[in-house]
């Protein structure tokens, strides 16, 4: 039997950003535009994107998120059901790597985070963003 994530059908956290940084960098060698701008709607889009700028920052110029939260503190006040964003109940990543950390790590890429008018799924973060 799988984890959790093989049972949901969705992918680790560590091979959603490996996947999109090897777009990314397939996009950069084909188009020959030298950094990336990356536009995610939801909090899972936006740790995949903001995890990829952190790792490799000089591939990406701006990651702009919709939808987004400030901590990943979110997951567990809300509360988050595991099987809704498996990839993102990894061991320790909220005790070593919050949004915050993420994005300083991810500089000098510009991270702009935004609400549209209404959240994406189940949880409304209208009430968990100021």
């Amino acid at each position: 039997m799988g984890n959790a994530a093989d049972a949901s059908g969705s992918r680790p956290l560590g091979l959603e950003v490996a996947q999109l940084i090897s777009a990314a960098k397939w996009f950069r060698s084909t188009s020959g535009v030298a950094q990336i701008n990356v536009e995610t709607d939801g909090f899972r889009s936006q740790l995949i994107a903001l995890t990829a700028a952190a790792i490799q920052p000089d591939l990406f110029s701006v990651v702009d998120s919709r939808n987004a939260i400030h901590s990943l503190a979110f997951l567990l006040e809300t509360p988050v059901p595991i099987r809704s964003a498996p990839e993102l109940f990894c061991l320790d990543l909220y005790k070593y790597y919050d949004v915050d950390v993420l994005e300083a790590m991810a500089s000098p890429v510009r991270i702009t985070r935004s609400q549209a008018s209404s959240a994406s799924g189940p949880w409304k973060l209208k009430q968990y963003l100021p």
